[in-house]
């Protein structure tokens, strides 16, 4: 894949500035630092429910909330 394509891809447009279908609209990201333990019990969490992260992140969070 080239450089160029590999920009576009990671903004979600294309070079006519139109949305790019190659890449699902996810909610807002939030970029944190997480302690090495916890991002690989995250992880496994995620991988034997078979969900992505962000789910077992927003359920921890919904737990945490209540």
């Amino acid at each position: 894949m080239s450089k160029r394509m590999n920009e576009d891809l990671l903004k979600n447009t294309s070079r006519t500035g139109k949305r790019s279908p190659l890449l699902p609209q996810t909610t807002q990201r939030h970029t944190v630092q997480v302690p090495r333990e916890l991002h690989r019990r995250l992880r496994q969490i995620a991988f034997d429910k078979e969900i992505s992260m962000a789910k077992v992140i927003e359920e921890a969070l919904d737990k945490a909330g209540q």
